[in-house]
């Protein structure tokens, strides 16, 4: 049994691909980089999201953003990042 992160895979296998389409929501919210703790916080409750990109003006993807995120930020506490306010 070797470990995901250690799978030794052909070029041919790195020539395929996975179609993930069907499973991804092409209308994801998103929320910008310099997005308010109390906006994020609104988006998080009035739409019971688990999870909320953040992008940068571009439009480019520069985080993620997850409840136990704002969980930990309520709490004064660091957050799973490490980071404390």
């Amino acid at each position: 049994d070797e470990a995901a992160g250690h799978l030794a895979l052909s070029e041919e296998q790195m020539a395929h691909f996975v179609d993930l389409r069907p499973y991804a929501n092409e209308a994801a919210l998103v929320t910008l980089e310099n997005a308010s703790l109390r906006r994020v916080h609104r988006l998080f409750r009035a739409m019971g999201l688990r999870h909320l990109l953040v992008i940068e003006a571009a439009p480019q993807v520069v985080g993620i953003i997850t409840r136990k995120d704002v969980l930990y930020s309520g709490q004064g506490g660091p957050g799973p990042g490490g980071a404390g306010p």
